[in-house]
């Protein structure tokens, strides 16, 4: 039995069919960005954006002040949803 290793990216979000992200901002922790970056190969900010914190308990602070990190968008949804025709 032959096993072979895949190392191109995938798309964690492929068999989502819940339109969430379409929706609502996808906020993300640390150890969400951890797992994303390691199992995707990914650097953080090729998929992150820093968005205004509204609540101080949960912004990070940074220089520029309060920011939370959410998935980008890509046509109106989490740029890890792929648009498939079959469900």
């Amino acid at each position: 039995m032959t096993s072979v290793i895949d190392n191109s990216p995938k798309f964690p979000c492929v068999s989502c069919h819940t339109d969430c992200c379409k929706e609502y901002t996808i906020f993300v922790n640390a150890h969400d960005i951890y797992r994303l970056s390691t199992g995707l190969n990914l650097k953080p900010e090729s998929f992150l954006q820093l968005i205004g914190a509204k609540d101080y308990s949960l912004g990070i602070k940074v220089e520029e002040g309060l920011v939370d990190l959410a998935l980008k968008q890509k046509n109106g949804a989490c740029e890890f949803l792929e648009e498939t025709d079959s469900l």
